[in-house]
């Protein structure tokens, strides 16, 4: 029986099909991690190959009980070790609650996981690495780089933006998996139509993605209060109870040193978001957009997937942004736009920027910092190029006709339009290839359906918002490919 690392997220058919798996002696998980709603349930099944995830996280300084014995030791002086360290440090970022959380903690946390799963990793020998997401937390993603080091093939599932659709991608390559066999059913000609609707919608007046409408909705005053009353309450709470356990136990808290009572802890969010905001108007300009020459570049929401770990070594946008200056001339502008969810979503959004982010973009030659209320639809269409990580602006820039570039390893990588950045890369070169008709995108986009793609929704939030294909056949067909997927996988 194969043996292999299975990352999860909440969708029962995930477990059903590892369940399938194991009972017909093809493939065991010796490693289970993921939502902890599916824990008891693979716990029963895989015994001590199942970890909490919340406890990996939030608690493995007092939960893991080990004795490290110098297994693959060498693993400290690779490259893994060192990308490891560095992004890993930076994704726990979505733990600091209040500013609190120091490097020399993280770094604790960094290698108490490290030297764990180097362990278990060793004893195991897993054949092979699955993830229903990119792994974006400390602890998966150190997992995968011990399996890059040990040369372990490691798979994700990538998902579309659209439809409820995933397919597999090496995550060394880049490269992906072919997946031949069509289980679409009745839901074929649906999928084709909402891709092509949503092709459609780009060149409508308003056009605005999806979860920004829903954001903008819920920025309301009675949206807050109701916000307020379903969602913060509860997180209060949840924050109350934890600080005032730490410290009834005399237990030192890493996210919380210093034992800032409520008052404080609460004042130091509103006070960080605050402050991002007031830097981000004091940097802002006005530009007029049909005298310039530029290049926009919409910044990404964070700390999230979308840059690390999909934006691979671009992880850190600075990066990006200082790479697309040296790339095109320097009478070009560079148009930056904050994403409206690092000020809306609060208490996420203060923790992925920092309010000197801003002045040090601006030290950038001719970089400009846009307010929000310029449309994004204009800023493409008025642009020489557009350039992202990994944003789903880089084919909305496609199908309106502008040339794009992106720097990390978006679902859409290959579309039409749109060039994957590399230090070779020519910006004359770019901007004087021809522009392909969104009929072309139109069957990029099919083609990737077609011959690599099967049904499935991904998470929660994928299922929520393709609500309307949650029945039974969507369910049995999900549940088809996905066991068949990850079935090929193990056999690779």
């Amino acid at each position: 029986m194969k043996k292999y690392i299975f990352f999860v997220t909440n969708q029962q058919h995930l477990f059903n099909a590892a369940k399938r798996l194991y009972e017909n002696k093809i493939a065991e998980p010796v490693i289970w991690i993921g939502d902890d709603r599916l824990y008891n349930q693979a716990k029963n099944i895989f015994k001590e190959n199942v970890f909490s995830d919340l406890d990996l996280k939030h608690r493995n300084y007092q939960n893991l009980d080990f004795e490290y014995n110098g297994e693959l030791n060498e693993f400290f002086k690779s490259q893994n070790y060192f990308r490891a360290k560095d992004i890993s440090l930076k994704m726990m970022d979505r733990l600091d609650q209040y500013g609190t959380f120091s490097r020399i903690d993280r770094e604790v946390y960094f290698h108490n996981i490290l030297l764990f799963f180097l362990k278990h990793i060793s004893e195991k020998k897993p054949d092979a690495l699955i993830a229903n997401e990119a792994p974006h937390d400390y602890v998966k993603y150190l997992i995968y780089e011990i399996c890059l080091y040990k040369k372990i093939p490691c798979f994700k599932f990538d998902n579309w933006n659209m439809v409820p659709l995933l397919f597999i991608t090496n995550m060394e390559t880049h490269q992906r998996v072919p997946f031949s066999e069509k289980t679409f059913g009745t839901f074929d000609a649906i999928l084709n139509y909402k891709i092509e609707k949503w092709v459609k919608s780009i060149y409508k007046e308003g056009y605005e993605i999806s979860y920004m409408t829903d954001q903008r909705k819920f920025s309301s005053t009675s949206r807050k209060l109701i916000k307020f009353f379903k969602t913060d309450l509860r997180i209060i709470y949840r924050d109350l109870k934890h600080n005032i356990g730490m410290a009834l136990r005399n237990n030192y808290s890493p996210i919380n040193p210093y034992r800032l009572n409520l008052y404080t802890r609460l004042y130091i969010k509103k006070k960080r978001k605050k402050n991002l905001l007031q830097s981000l108007l004091k940097h802002t300009n006005k530009v007029d957009l049909k005298h310039t020459k530029y290049v926009y570049f919409p910044l990404h929401f964070e700390p999230e997937r979308t840059t690390n770990p999909d934006g691979g070594y671009y992880h850190d946008q600075f990066l990006a942004l200082k790479s697309l200056r040296k790339l095109i001339p320097s009478s070009i502008a560079i148009l930056v736009k904050e994403h409206p969810s690092q000020i809306y979503v609060s208490g996420r959004g203060s923790k992925g920027r920092s309010p000197l982010s801003y002045t040090l973009m601006k030290k950038i030659k001719n970089t400009h910092i846009v307010g929000k209320e310029i449309n994004t639809i204009d800023l493409i269409k008025n642009s020489n190029l557009v350039a992202t990580i990994t944003g789903t602006v880089s084919i909305e820039a496609s199908l309106l006709g502008i040339h794009s570039i992106y720097f990390g390893h978006p679902w859409y990588a290959g579309c039409p339009n749109t060039f994957s950045y590399n230090d070779e890369i020519n910006y004359e070169n770019i901007i004087s290839q021809k522009i392909h008709s969104s009929e072309k995108i139109i069957d990029f986009l099919i083609n990737l359906k077609d011959n690599f793609s099967f049904l499935s929704f991904q998470n929660q939030s994928q299922g929520n918002f393709n609500s309307e294909f949650d029945n039974k056949e969507f369910n049995q067909l999900q549940q088809k490919s996905v066991y068949s997927a990850i079935k090929k996988l193990i056999e690779l």
